[in-house]
């Protein structure tokens, strides 16, 4: 049975849920992707997000300056999480936990070894990785399926929890589909956004960080200088912050970026990624599009084995090279450090959910299902475990 009506009727009823990268996050990633589609695949997007109340389709995002508007994409970007409560079955789409105990440093920080393996860590392919093969491909068969004919069609896969939508051999209306391709629209925009950030690919241990307990500055400590003592105190008292290094990692780095560094606008922190994205991001973005499928799990292996990397290497360690543990403070050279992996993280997350809806919705459409052979994965190295 389809999940169309029920989640679709109640998305505006349900409170915030935890977040992947958080709020910002995931709408930065999602208009980065928006803005380097082509005509086609937008429009596309404006087709099944037509009925979406969420969705503001008269205006695209950075229209000037001091512009916030979102795109269509970032509108429903954190839809995936907001279900959640709902449909716990969910949850555990959205990160990979690493089998620790199959290395004998049991994934210590810095570890050489420590890395995903689909079949020992996505089994049944309930995991992130699997998920964006899953939703990507109940994406592109449901929308290629609606241009071909209309009235009652045929889903291609049978029906499993966390995975392609559909009954093979009963038929569905023309409605019911293109709910179904909405919802995997929205749950591959957002699930690319997981797959990228370090601690959705990392220790079931520590629950992926959020045992950690740590404290945060939610501010640089220099803006808290003043003439008046009285207010360096209590701004002193507000930039500190208990939380756990998860939520550092979703949420906290970037809000207190956006924040401090760009005048409180989300559209300029994404507006300076994206000029990054043109300069010294270039020989990044150019590496991660040698595997840009989203149907194919070679490619999200190879981006959850980068995440795994960063989370050992970048996010479990101060910036000494020490595992942070419960009850540390973070610092600021912490922060200004770990701030620039978030940001190339979110911009290599843009671009490969841009080249999954270009291949899927865009021009690149009518070659999709070729791609995989088209010999680019034969120059593709991957580190076997």
């Amino acid at each position: 049975m389809l999940l169309s009506f029920l989640l679709l009727s109640t998305l505006l009823l349900l409170p915030q849920s935890i977040h992947g990268w958080g709020h910002d996050g995931h709408q930065i990633v999602a208009n980065i992707a928006y803005s380097r589609l082509s005509p086609t695949a937008q429009s596309a997007i404006t087709s099944i997000l037509l009925e979406d109340d969420h969705v503001d389709l008269t205006r695209s995002p950075f229209q000037d300056e001091d512009d916030d508007t979102t795109s269509p994409l970032a509108a429903v970007a954190n839809w995936a999480d907001e279900i959640r409560q709902s449909y716990p079955w969910t949850t555990k789409l959205h990160y990979i936990n690493i089998d620790e105990d199959a290395y004998d440093d049991h994934c210590a920080v810095n570890s050489p070894d420590c890395t995903f393996v689909y079949e020992r860590d996505c089994v049944e392919d309930a995991c992130v990785a699997g998920s964006i093969v899953n939703y990507t491909q109940r994406l592109y068969d449901g929308y290629h399926a609606i241009k071909e004919q209309d009235g009652a069609v045929m889903h291609p896969e049978p029906a499993k929890e966390g995975g392609r939508g559909g009954l093979r051999g009963s038929a569905v209306t023309s409605y019911e589909l293109k709910n179904s391709i909405k919802e995997s629209l929205m749950f591959v925009v957002h699930f690319v956004g997981d797959v990228h950030q370090p601690l959705h690919c990392s220790r079931a241990s520590d629950e992926g960080g959020n045992s950690i307990k740590v404290t945060f500055h939610e501010h640089a400590e220099s803006s808290s200088s003043s003439s008046s003592s009285d207010r360096v105190v209590e701004h002193s008292h507000k930039s500190h912050s208990g939380t756990n290094l998860h939520a550092v990692w979703d949420s906290r780095m970037i809000e207190r970026s956006i924040s401090d560094d760009y005048q409180s606008s989300q559209s300029k922190f994404t507006r300076s990624i994206l000029l990054s994205i043109e300069s010294e991001y270039m020989h990044d973005v150019k590496d991660s599009l040698r595997c840009p499928s989203g149907l194919d799990t070679k490619c999200t292996t190879y981006w959850a084995k980068e995440t795994v990397k960063d989370a050992l290497d970048v996010a479990y360690p101060n910036e000494h090279g020490i595992a942070i543990k419960s009850g540390d403070l973070l610092s600021d050279t912490y922060h200004n450090q770990r701030i620039a992996v978030v940001k190339k993280k979110l911009a290599i997350a843009g671009v490969r959910l841009a080249a999954i809806l270009e291949m899927v919705l865009g021009e690149g459409g009518a070659h999709y299902e070729s791609s995989a052979d088209a010999g680019w994965e034969e120059e593709l190295v991957l580190e076997e475990s």
